[in-house]
């Protein structure tokens, strides 16, 4: 089960948290695409909490992540914000 504390590579991996969070970074304006990337870089903050990845950067607010982490756990079924 996937928690604000799961590493955003926890996140990526994960079938339903994955594509919920890549369509919440494609869907936000100015959000950093996960595809501009380095490999070297996306593999270094894979380890983060999600939690602690949030900011105008990535499109990601307290918020959005609570609803994100609802999504996941009810199966991609709920609308993340």
């Amino acid at each position: 089960m996937l928690t604000e504390q799961s590493s955003l590579g926890e996140w990526l991996d994960h079938p339903v948290g994955g594509k919920l969070l890549r369509e919440r970074l494609d869907a936000h304006p100015g959000a950093v695409r996960l595809d501009d990337i380095s490999p070297m870089a996306l593999a270094a903050a894979a380890q983060i909490p999600l939690v602690r990845v949030d900011g105008p950067t990535l499109g990601l607010d307290q918020e959005a992540i609570g609803a994100l982490v609802a999504a996941a756990g009810s199966g991609g079924g709920g609308e993340a914000v």
